[in-house]
């Protein structure tokens, strides 16, 4: 079953090896809703997705659409300037 809410959240907790209950105490919400948001079963909320992108290391826009991938999995050009390639 796809996701109603797809976005990068899971992702990006993956990509930052975060552990969920840590990052679920951390930005103040229930684990349960925390891996709701992550499977895109409910959309997250923007002033929840400011807490996580800063507790993740990444974007607002990387947490509510998905890390910036091209189709073909390479790393965007603007995802690249942000590493510093």
């Amino acid at each position: 079953m796809a996701a109603e809410y797809p976005n990068g959240l899971a992702q990006a907790m993956s990509q930052a090896s975060m552990d969920p209950s840590w990052l679920a105490r951390r930005v103040g919400v229930d684990l349960a809703q925390l891996e709701i948001w992550a499977a895109g079963r409910e959309s997250i909320p923007p002033d929840v997705a400011v807490k996580l992108a800063a507790k993740l290391k990444t974007t607002v826009a990387d947490i509510l659409y998905g890390l910036g991938q091209a189709e073909d999995d390479r790393p965007s050009r603007w995802q690249m300037r942000r590493r510093g390639r």
